[in-house]
């Protein structure tokens, strides 16, 4: 009977990295026709407790053709996350208005591989199409293409003819390009249709398995990559502007590749105008001084290879002498590069809570304006956020109202605008009552306290206080300066610059809660699914929000912390040399260039939903993409 009602079946198999994606069109039937799709991960049932050298299991959803992430959709969305070995996974194919693309029935189902480390490990596959109506005396007419991972990532320009806008994307680590990227590229792409955007989305597939090789090693073979991509394109095509967006390592990666090749063909980039640098919870500062010195002992040891010790300031080589030029730390000797200086738009994408892979200081290079940021995030905790109105602040953004980058530019903009302003006046009311309640308790204290040294001549310490004190210096000498013409636009606390050190300021500041690397990595291989009302309803979205949107500029930075520092200051505090680093680089990065930062809020697992490594898994970060492409392209 099953052969009787078949109407499509295809086998096949995906490596590392890889997705097919099926294109299904039912013609010349009536509606609420439906059909039955099966799924099945052929490989066999002793894979399944597997999972170092693979998962071996599969991820597939079900799109009909009108659903949009970014509007309200009256039907389930079918998705399986986790077909493991042996398992089978099936949906109807409903025909309504829902799947009518005004000449068929259409939906995708895509196919994609959970493999994430071995790059020769291949997964078995079944797809099958059922007649639901097990008919046999009418066939139902049905129409399959199949697109398979080369064939998404080579697609052609809108108009091969005209000026062509190169954008390179770069994973990160035990990632790929091919399916984890694949979102972002969908979106890009549709930006695309929409804006009558001349776009050419490409990533590098060498790097898929190589991700402990160091940064140095995969950053030359994106270098390559993009020289061979250029060469081979312009015979083609009249590229005249380029993009880069990396996700994760991605970001130190293409940033070494972007120096390499400015140092090896600097005038590729005299022919080719740099037009946004986008970087997305990319550890630019390293993790060594924000992770748990058990995480860095095991980096250092060579628990992520060549790239671990990367990450954590440690020389290129081994052994021989380090305080050579040519063997400074690699994230060091990439963040002085001058090509980056060249780029329109410098922007990147942090996360502020639920990311213990990158923390906030790494991911947002270290200075930010804490102490808005933390006002902020009181407000959402107690109010949480209209986001019927951000979506539509963020619908009339478009990449002509970023703002220019220039040392003067300093405003809000984006939800941050919106967030702060509405709070603005009535942060102003409550700062005035707590500073008279404040200068009241502290006339009594004053009293107390003279009382007390008559009578004992002994001032009394609370270790708590010293504790949090010590807590929060770290923040106090990372707080931006405010301009003073920006300064009746912002809601943030003056910062004033005194002999090298910003001044402590007299109000309470907590710094946004950090999150754990071990709970992180565990969210990865066991997120939290969302919900149904999440996929199909984006007002329901509440919780994840873009927090802080603002260009900062050099004119902003405070006096360096970590210079002309006493012997005994070195000797006392073990990662002394590790902050003076983290310090160097961030101010090499900033010193010269304005950044556009944007931090946002995401539930777990936010460090791969930020750039929505899997659909439906991930789409907590939807927001993000939706922000990204919208206001660069």
């Amino acid at each position: 009977m099953k052969s009787a009602c078949s109407l499509y079946r295809d086998e096949d198999v995906v490596n590392c990295g890889e997705v097919f994606r099926y294109h299904i069109r039912v013609s010349n039937c009536t509606e609420n026709t439906e059909v039955i799709f099966r799924f099945k991960n052929e490989e066999s049932i002793l894979l399944r407790p597997v999972y170092i050298t693979g998962p071996f299991s599969l991820y597939v959803d079900c799109r009909p053709y009108q659903y949009d992430e970014d509007k309200e959709f009256p039907e389930l969305i079918q998705f399986d996350a986790d077909v493991r070995p042996e398992q089978h996974f099936q949906g109807l194919l409903k025909c309504n208005k829902n799947s009518w693309n005004g000449d068929c029935y259409e939906w995708t189902i895509d196919v994609i591989s959970q493999v994430a480390i071995n790059p020769n490990c291949t997964l078995r596959y079944s797809l099958e199409l059922l007649d639901s109506s097990n008919s046999k005396t009418q066939f139902l007419p049905i129409n399959v293409s199949r697109e398979s991972t080369m064939d998404l990532w080579e697609c052609l320009p809108l108009r091969p003819k005209n000026e062509v806008h190169l954008v390179l994307i770069t994973h990160g680590i035990f990632s790929n390009i091919g399916a984890d990227m694949l979102y972002l590229r969908d979106k890009l792409l549709k930006r695309g249709l929409e804006k009558n955007l001349n776009l050419l989305v490409r990533g590098c597939m060498d790097n898929v398995g190589k991700s402990h090789k160091g940064i140095e090693y995969l950053g030359t073979r994106v270098a390559n990559y993009f020289i061979d991509l250029v060469e081979k394109e312009a015979k083609k095509y009249n590229i005249t502007k380029v993009s880069f967006i990396g996700h994760s390592l991605g970001g130190p990666v293409q940033s070494f590749a972007i120096a390499h090749v400015y140092e090896q063909i600097p005038e590729i980039f005299e022919k080719i105008q740099p037009i946004n640098f986008i970087i997305m919870a990319a550890p630019m500062l390293g993790v060594a001084a924000e992770m748990p010195a058990y995480a860095s002992m095991a980096l250092d040891l060579g628990g992520l290879g060549k790239t671990g010790r990367d990450l954590t300031f440690k020389h290129r080589r081994f052994f021989g002498r380090p305080n050579t030029q040519s063997n400074k730390p690699v994230i060091e000797t990439t963040a002085k590069s001058p090509v980056f200086q060249k780029f329109q738009n410098r922007t990147l994408y942090a996360n502020v809570l639920n990311d213990g892979i990158v923390p906030l200081r790494t991911s947002a290079l270290l200075y930010l304006d804490w102490h808005t940021i933390d006002k902020l995030l009181v407000i959402f905790a107690q109010n949480g956020l209209n986001k019927n109105k951000e979506t539509k602040h963020a619908d009339n953004h478009t990449s002509s109202e970023i703002p220019e980058l220039n040392p003067k530019s300093t405003k809000s903009f984006a939800t941050s605008s919106n967030f702060e302003d509405s709070s603005e006046s009535e942060m102003n009311d409550e700062h005035k009552s707590e500073e008279i309640a404040k200068d009241q308790e502290n006339d009594e204290l004053k009293n107390n306290e003279s009382a007390s040294e008559r009578s004992n001549n002994i001032t009394p310490i609370n270790l708590a206080d010293l504790i949090k004190q010590k807590k929060l210096s770290k923040f106090s000498r990372i707080q931006i300066i405010n301009d003073s013409e920006d300064s009746e636009n912002e809601v943030s606390d003056d910062s004033k610059q005194a002999e090298g050190e910003i001044q402590k300021q007299s109000e309470s500041f907590n710094p946004p809660p950090k999150a754990s690397a071990l709970l992180s990595a565990a969210q990865f291989m066991f997120a939290p699914l969302p919900t149904e009302k999440y996929i199909i309803s984006p007002s329901s979205r509440t919780a994840d929000i873009i927090l802080h949107d603002k260009v900062y500029s050099p004119s902003q930075l405070p006096a360096p912390h970590y210079v002309h520092r006493k012997t005994i200051k070195k000797l006392i505090y073990p990662k002394d040399k590790v902050h003076r680093k983290e310090e160097r680089v961030a101010r090499y990065w900033q010193e010269k260039m304005d950044w556009r930062k944007v931090l946002v809020v995401l539930q777990p697992d936010s460090h791969n939903s930020i750039v929505v490594r899997r659909r439906f898994v991930n789409l907590y970060g939807n927001v993000v993409v939706k922000n990204l492409v919208e206001t660069h392209f």
